[in-house]
């Protein structure tokens, strides 16, 4: 197997980003606060061989796309009920799937990517001169939907 990256990996926004979980209710998204970095948000898909006797060359096809590993960095607030619920799905080994968005604009028009991942971690960076900083890591199950408006 190869993995060939989609034409679509998300970069940096111009004017301005948000990223957002879905309570446990599963009815509202909601913004998790201060987050200062989303990084890794994109999907490959799988390169699969079907070369055979008649071949001229090495042939292909696209086989099914796997969405990345994504860190969120955010500044920690404790007893912050979005943050909270990303902790709580990785405390105890639980790995819980949770669905996110990540609204993008560049002032003029949105782009939102609907997803469903695995908390699979998180760390907490305490420091003595700024504010503490907490990293998520969660890795995308499923497809990732966009919305362009």
């Amino acid at each position: 197997f190869f993995k060939q990256k989609t034409a679509y990996e998300i970069a940096s926004c111009l004017v301005g980003s948000e990223m957002c979980i879905r309570d446990s209710s599963g009815t509202t998204f909601t913004t998790i606060p201060e987050v200062t970095e989303v990084s890794g948000l994109s999907e490959t898909v799988e390169l699969v061989e079907v070369t055979h006797f008649a071949s001229t060359a090495k042939e292909y096809v696209a086989g099914l796309a796997d969405g990345s590993e994504i860190t969120i960095t955010c500044n920690f607030l404790p007893g912050n009920a979005p943050q909270q619920e990303m902790i709580s799905g990785t405390h105890s080994g639980k790995g819980t799937t949770n669905n996110y968005q990540f609204v993008c604009t560049d002032g003029t028009s949105t782009d939102t990517l609907t997803f469903a991942a695995v908390n699979i971690g998180y760390e907490i960076a305490p420091s003595l001169d700024s504010q503490n900083q907490i990293t998520y890591t969660i890795k995308v199950t499923g497809a990732i939907t966009i919305a362009h408006s």
